[in-house]
């Protein structure tokens, strides 16, 4: 009777083995196996380090060429689950649209985002000096702007005959103020401040004849002093949150 000895694999076949892991995953997976077949197949030393050289150039010459179209995770990759950078991801740092990302160009949730949920959010910090004005926005027919005069700060709009614009703030000495204009096209540039030289206000404003919606929420102050420094002018700050 013979008796049966086991049919050892060659690096052939190893270096097979391999090529279909290397097929089927890539190099993320790929380029740790070597060894593991090496061993599975029960190769000597020698031949352990003729399929890890194989398998090392192969890999070399393809990986330049491989891209991941999805991952669960990746450091980039045209859709993921999570990624650092992604055309669409689930939460990534840098993506086109994202569920969650830290900067995106359109996002659910995000740290910086051109828009969030179809709205535009804008900071307003500015100091503007003596007898000087500056347009905050401008759009849609509607413009709003900021002007010191008298070391008195004021805020106007103007718009369309069929906006409406409501307003109400308080003053530093803790007077309320509150408005209504139906009709900013007939000339009428009202001043959101109630004529108060400190205090807060905030406003909204629609109109029939486009999609756009504007709020805010601004302090506005005529300072003598910016930190250490004199100043003759007056400061604005708060934010406007537009959409169309």
């Amino acid at each position: 009777m013979f008796k049966k000895h086991p049919r050892w694999a060659t690096p052939s076949m190893a270096v097979a083995l391999l090529a279909l892991v290397f097929a089927v995953s890539g190099t993320a997976v790929a380029a740790g196996v070597p060894a593991s077949i090496a061993k599975l197949v029960g190769l000597n030393s020698n031949q352990k380090g003729q399929v890890t050289s194989i398998a090392n150039t192969q890999i070399g010459k393809k990986a330049s060429k491989l891209h991941v179209a999805f991952a669960t995770t990746a450091g980039t990759a045209g859709a993921a689950g999570s990624a650092v950078n992604a055309t669409n991801a689930t939460n990534a740092t840098n993506a086109t649209n994202a569920t969650n990302a830290t900067n995106a160009t359109n996002a659910t949730n995000a740290g910086n985002a051109g828009t969030v949920d179809g709205q535009t959010v804008t900071k307003v910090n500015v100091n503007i000096v003596e007898g000087a004005s500056d347009s905050l926005f401008s759009g849609d027919s509607l413009s709003i702007v900021l002007t010191c005069t008298g070391g008195v700060p004021a805020i106007t709009l103007s718009g369309p005959a069929d906006a409406e614009l409501n307003w109400e703030g308080n003053q530093y000495s803790d007077s309320p103020f509150s408005g209504v204009d139906d009709g900013l096209g007939s000339g009428t540039t009202p001043d959101i401040t109630g004529g108060a030289g400190e205090g807060i206000t905030t406003f909204a404003y629609s109109t029939y004849s486009s999609d756009l919606e504007v709020t805010g929420t601004m302090g506005f102050d005529d300072p003598d002093t910016h930190g250490s420094v004199d100043f003759d002018g007056c400061s604005f700050w708060g934010s406007l949150t537009s959409s169309s």
